[in-house]
C-alpha cells in the first residue's frame, strides 16, 4: 500500500516523517478530514479563530504534493468568545 505524509502549517511548518499506509488517494482524502477534524475538536490547531490560514498538505512517498486543504476562519463583530 502507498504511504502519505499529512503535513501541517498553521504558522509554523509541522513535518510528518512517518506518514500512514492507505489504500489509495480517497482513502488519504478520507484520512486528511478525518484528522483535520480531530485537530479542531481537541484545539490542537491553536486558535482557530485567530483568522489565520491554516493548510494541511498531502504528499506521497516521492515528496509529491498530492493535495491540500486550506482552512481559515473570521468572525463578525459582536460574535465573541463564549
Amino acid at each position: 500500500m502507498p504511504r502519505y505524509f499529512f503535513h501541517i502549517d498553521e504558522g509554523r511548518h509541522h513535518t510528518d516523517a512517518v506518514g500512514v499506509e492507505l489504500a489509495d488517494l480517497n482513502a488519504a482524502r478520507r484520512e486528511a478530514l478525518r484528522v483535520i477534524g480531530e485537530l479542531m475538536i481537541d484545539n490542537a490547531l491553536g486558535d482557530i479563530w485567530s483568522g489565520r490560514e491554516w493548510v494541511m498538505t498531502v504528499a506521497d512517498e516521492a515528496s509529491r504534493e498530492l493535495f491540500s486543504i486550506r482552512l481559515s476562519t473570521s468572525q463578525r463583530n459582536g460574535a465573541g468568545s463564549g
